[in-house]
């Protein structure tokens, strides 16, 4: 069976073809760029949480000058803290069996066009 007229030049014809399959393509590849630039900003504000606790319990150990009471400490952690998320870390200190405890927590908000998800992260660190 032969195909004639107007549905034949449709099929037969590529042109717009690339436009066409970027239309299908495209925002699937942009959502997936996005989405992995807000879990490497997740990685980096809990990584950097991380390190703020260990800092600022080994300050409390050993830095009798710079972490003389909790406050200190605390205001130490909030200095090392990096956030890309614009919410506010809280940091406690104690002082527990194991030497001096730094607990830090924060909320990362996770947002995508009308999508918002909040993820508490917390690091507790202690330093003999």
């Amino acid at each position: 069976m032969r195909r004639s007229g107007f549905l034949a030049r449709l099929l037969a014809d590529r042109a717009g073809i690339s436009t066409t399959e970027f239309a299908i393509v495209g925002p699937a590849a942009l959502m997936m760029m996005v989405g992995g630039m807000y879990v490497s900003m997740l990685g980096f504000t809990a990584s950097s949480l991380r390190y703020a606790t260990e800092a600022a319990a080994r300050c409390a150990s050993v830095n009798a000058v710079a972490c003389t009471d909790a406050a200190e400490t605390q205001d130490y952690a909030l200095s090392h803290f990096k956030n890309l998320s614009g919410s506010t870390a809280t940091f406690t200190s104690t002082t527990e069996v194991c030497g001096s405890q730094v607990t830090g927590t924060v909320t990362y908000t996770f947002k995508a066009a009308t999508y918002k998800m909040t993820i508490p992260l917390s690091s507790r660190s202690c330093f003999p």
